[in-house]
């Protein structure tokens, strides 16, 4: 019997292992939370937040332990009273916060009515909580939080992490005054390359080997179906198995970009994560062998020892943090090296448009002189069948037609050898008289 409740307690634990797995995997399903890591990492001193990784990152989410909190304090509270994050973290005080932001108005409005019985103001024309839900989310109280979806609580997070785009000017100076705020769009991320398909591949600082895919978005009719956005690679062994796959792919279908990020990851990126990841495990084991040491040993010793083992850990920070910035420095200047490369694809692609159309215009040319040619041959034909040599000394080199011109004028005579036009086949020829006669009414009958 007490082997058969064991096994059920271990179902148990299996059964809750799997679920989150399961919510992990979901996790990384949502751009949400690949943005706002970003962000976190982008505006962390301002923030006063470590260096947190995606891993991190899902585990205060799924648990909403103390970083989880103290996160969403220092984004809720204003920018004088971000060092109370730490103390206010104990309660429910980051909930309260949260939901007062959801229902303040975008535009600053007062709400309409007030509770007189709880105190409570009233729901507002334009509450910020519109711009993600077509309800209010928690109408009743901060417990409804813990009944969203996990999807529904990434929104919020984003929407939060968003809001520092939108900060004042005073508030920059105050939290963020290292940021170049007139350049600040260069600060956002844009796809590190696309494959044939026209997939986006998003790759994040402290993401440690997980490489993000986004589908692109399809079209039927009236509807456009949202893009998928997925994690190909989870840890460095997965990175380096996908990297092949794209560094293969961009040989084959010669993407220069696609080749070279996926090169860069193979090479670069997925060594030193195993690296970091190798160091983690040695502070471990030091930190279980210390645990291990006998007891009885002077607090001298034990506090060297601790401070020694402080000392690895900042030096292991401080060598990471400029692994980051050097691999930050890199991806922008790879980033403008795209850039270029685009411009000059686009050059060579205009001059070749434009040497295509001056190839254009000269066979238009070339067609226009033979036709015009040929219409000559035709005229000296015309002449020679009329036994009119084309070629003589002081005979017109066009086709003679007989024409009648009335003399309305006075002083207006027609001699021979005098210039005159002539409309014929659906142009005005210069023309000379080589003939002339007098005809009935008046008229001259002439040979030109």
């Amino acid at each position: 019997k007490k082997n058969k409740d064991k096994g059920q307690v271990n179902d148990v634990q299996d059964d809750g292992e799997d679920a989150l797995e399961k919510s992990r995997d979901e996790l990384h399903t949502m751009w949400e939370l690949a943005a706002a890591m970003h962000c976190l990492r982008t505006f962390r001193g301002g923030l006063g937040m470590s260096q947190l990784t995606l891993d991190d990152l899902h585990t205060a989410f799924l648990e909403c332990n103390t970083v989880f909190k103290i996160l969403h304090l220092k984004l809720l509270l204003p920018v004088e009273e971000k060092r109370k994050a730490n103390e206010l973290s104990e309660g429910d005080e980051w909930l309260e916060l949260l939901r007062k932001y959801l229902r303040d108005s975008l535009s600053g409005a007062l709400p309409p009515i007030v509770n007189e019985e709880t105190g409570e103001e009233g729901p507002v024309e334009d509450p910020v909580w519109a711009e993600i839900f077509e309800d209010d989310p928690m109408p009743e109280g901060i417990d409804q939080y813990y009944a969203m979806s996990l999807r529904d609580r990434a929104l919020i997070l984003w929407l939060l992490v968003d809001r520092l785009w939108l900060l004042t000017e005073e508030e920059r100076d105050i939290l963020l005054p290292n940021v170049d705020w007139d350049n600040a769009d260069a600060l956002r991320m844009e796809p590190a390359c696309f494959d044939k398909q026209q997939n986006a591949y998003w790759y994040f600082e402290g993401t440690d080997g997980v490489l993000f895919r986004e589908s692109p978005a399809k079209h039927k009719g009236k509807h456009t179906e949202i893009p998928h956005f997925e994690a190909v690679s989870r840890n460095f062994e997965e990175l380096l198995d996908v990297s092949k796959d794209l560094m293969k792919e961009g040989k084959k279908t010669k993407n220069e970009d696609l080749r070279q990020f996926a090169q860069w990851l193979h090479d670069e990126e997925a060594p030193k994560i195993q690296a970091k990841k190798e160091a983690k495990e040695r502070a471990k084991s030091r930190q279980q062998l210390l645990e291990l040491l006998p007891r009885k040993r002077s607090t001298r010793i034990v506090d060297k020892e601790e401070q020694k083992k402080q000392d690895e850990i900042d030096a292991e920070k401080r060598r990471l943090d400029q692994i980051a910035k050097k691999e930050a420095e890199e991806r922008r200047k790879k980033e403008r090296e795209r850039e270029q490369r685009l411009k000059e694809r686009e050059s060579l692609e205009s001059k070749a448009r434009k040497e295509e159309e001056k190839a254009k215009a000269a066979m238009e040319a070339e067609r226009e002189r033979r036709l015009a040619k040929r219409r000559r041959q035709a005229i000296k034909d015309q002449q020679m069948a009329m036994g009119i040599n084309p070629d003589s000394p002081g005979r017109p080199s066009v086709e003679p037609s007989r024409k009648s011109a009335r003399k309305e004028l006075a002083g207006l005579w027609y001699a021979v050898g005098k210039p005159v036009e002539v409309y014929y086949d659906d142009d005005w020829w210069k023309a000379e008289v080589v003939k002339m006669r007098e005809m009935e009414g008046g008229d001259v009958g002439l040979l030109i």
